[in-house]
């Protein structure tokens, strides 16, 4: 059973370990980076190059391995729509690169459904460009997104998670719409990447930019990529930060800086996630989540189910509740497990906790299950 101290680089600064139960998550700091990744950032730590050619060349690297046009290399999928939407409302234009977020006399309007809308939209707004919402909570017509369709619309951003949840078109669907009115699609795929086809599966789309994060394929928490089509591709790259500062254009994303560690990291990351062994991957997963189950067997106020949720890369639980039966509410558990020594992350769902195991230590799924079955028969 896993209780190993916390490691002498928190303690000295007087943070103490969380076990991560939230899968890679922002909050815990991302995912597990692989010796080879870690490896493959030491060695670029060790020496210099030039960051244009890195980035182009990087770039050629991901684009290669995803079937795409092209790509670039980005601070977290959040920038990565970011850039996406700055680079649609610009162009190659640095006069207009230079104003944003001021988007006078720039198509500037960026449709999504309603039923659609999700936290990190606000990733679109911080261009400064407007986001429109289309349709009602049940859906959206294409009478609807014609409606809303004026001369300053630009593109329509699409959740790659929500495809196939009710009322949400269809990726095909909405690129066949927004090609017949002349609009862009930028696609937020940032954990769209299990199964492996699903990669190409959106490269392949039509869509013109879909964006990747980093962290769930094993890479750094603060990298991801845009990728899509050559024209659209260096547009966003031109409101990156290297562009800020070989071409004096004042761009958006100059803040969005990147390490050339995390830029190596970004490769050898999706390589490595590409050629994993993932049936062996989901076994582990699959282990984990038996002993927890075990665990809890018996306990009476609650329900489990296991599997795939949200369209997530890898395989969670959730542990419904009766708050009522119980005495205490989701709340209370997730935080009791948090402010444990060691704390224990797992996401509040409101009706249930949700855990992912794919982040655990070896060993942790001992430690988790026993503390969930203390907290639960309270």
């Amino acid at each position: 059973m896993s209780n190993e101290p916390t490691p002498r680089v928190y303690t000295d600064i007087g943070v103490k370990r969380a076990i991560n139960a939230r899968s890679s998550s922002t909050v815990l700091g991302g995912s597990i980076i692989s010796s080879t990744v870690l490896d493959a950032m030491d060695e670029a730590n060790r020496t210099f190059v030039a960051m244009p050619d890195l980035l182009k060349k990087a770039g050629e690297a991901v684009a290669r391995k995803v079937g795409a046009e092209a790509a670039y290399i980005t601070p977290g999928c959040y920038v990565a729509i970011g850039l996406s939407v700055s680079g649609i409302m610009t162009g190659k234009d640095y006069e207009k690169i230079g104003r944003l977020p001021n988007t006078a006399n720039m198509k500037d309007r960026f449709l999504i459904q309603r039923c659609a809308r999700y936290r990190y939209d606000r990733s679109v707004t911080v261009t400064g460009a407007k986001l429109i919402e289309v349709g009602g909570e049940d859906g959206t017509t294409e009478a609807q997104f014609d409606e809303a369709i004026n001369a300053g619309t630009a593109g329509i951003i699409y959740p790659a998670h929500l495809e196939g949840e009710p009322g949400i078109w269809p990726l095909s669907e909405l690129v066949a719409l927004a090609q017949d009115r002349g609009l862009k699609i930028v696609v937020d795929a940032a954990y769209r990447v299990y199964p492996l086809h699903l990669i190409t599966d959106l490269t392949k789309s039509g869509a013109d930019l879909i964006c990747f994060s980093a962290k769930y394929m094993g890479g750094p928490n603060n990298a991801g990529f845009l990728c899509g089509n050559v024209d659209a591709v260096d547009a966003a790259r031109l409101n990156g930060f290297m562009d800020w500062e070989i071409e004096s254009n004042r761009s958006i994303g100059r803040g969005y800086k990147m390490d050339r560690g995390d830029i190596v990291a970004t490769v050898v990351a999706l390589n490595e996630w590409i050629e994993l062994d993932h049936k062996e991957r989901l076994s582990q997963q699959d282990r984990r989540l038996e002993v927890i189950a075990e665990a809890l067997s018996g306990l009476p106020n609650l329900r489990i189910e296991q599997g795939w949720f949200d369209g997530y890369c890898s395989m969670e639980m959730k542990v419904y509740v009766d708050e009522v039966a119980l005495g205490r509410s989701v709340f209370e558990v997730e935080q009791s497990l948090r402010n444990g020594d060691p704390g224990i992350w797992v996401w509040d769902e409101g009706d249930s906790l949700k855990i992912g195991v794919d982040m655990l230590k070896e060993g942790d799924e001992y430690l988790l299950a026993r503390r969930l079955r203390e907290e639960l028969s309270l």
